[in-house]
């Protein structure tokens, strides 16, 4: 866990979490889920939060980042949204992954892409881009981000004294879902290409 976001919670609470969270929805590399898991540990070990407080702003945080990113997303060309990816070093190929996946998924994207973290930055700016409707994203996005912060808030709550081992078991846990998503993502093209390719011999 980052000192660095440590200390920023410890010192400006409840307003950090905030911009932490809304920068990342916005799609910049921020660690927003840090500071969800902070916030909600500095609430469980000193009480100088509270993690209903906690739990509010993550999730007031994480839907207006959605809402900023899908017009992002919405008002670029996906070429600069390539470059972009590349500046921020997730690279045109990785995003280009995460936009067959979005395809694919749609609305289980925008909720289950709260609890990826590569997805998480990217799921607004993918919905805005792909054109799907605002308020079908903005509500599936917001389920998304109460759930997202409830779970990690509580989770950091509960074992706010052993954060660095709470952070590594939910890599593991998020790389497992992110390689689960990113195959049936693969299947379903392959499948779908087969179909069009049957169709075309008939």
């Amino acid at each position: 866990m980052s000192d660095t976001v440590l200390h920023l919670v410890e010192h400006f609470g409840y307003a950090v979490i905030g911009v932490l969270i809304l920068a990342e929805g916005l799609g910049l590399p921020f660690p927003g889920e840090a500071a969800l898991l902070v916030g909600a540990a500095i609430a469980g070990t000193t009480g100088r939060l509270t993690l209903a407080g906690v739990i509010l702003t993550a999730t007031a945080a994480a839907i207006a980042g959605a809402a900023g990113g899908y017009w992002i997303g919405a008002s670029v060309s996906d070429e600069r949204l390539h470059r972009w990816a590349d500046r921020v070093g997730i690279g045109a190929h990785r995003f280009q992954r995460a936009q067959e996946v979005f395809r694919a998924h749609g609305v289980r994207s925008a909720i289950l892409g709260r609890f990826v973290a590569v997805l998480r930055m990217l799921v607004a700016l993918l919905a805005g881009a792909s054109r799907m409707p605002f308020g079908e994203f903005l509500l599936y996005s917001s389920i998304g981000a109460v759930a997202w912060a409830t779970v990690f808030g509580v989770l950091g709550y509960a074992f706010g004294s052993r954060l660095p081992w709470l952070e590594a078991m939910i890599g593991r846990t998020t790389l497992a879902v992110l390689l689960g998503v990113v195959l049936a993502a693969t299947v379903l093209w392959l499948w779908r290409r087969r179909r069009r390719e049957e169709a075309g011999e008939a």
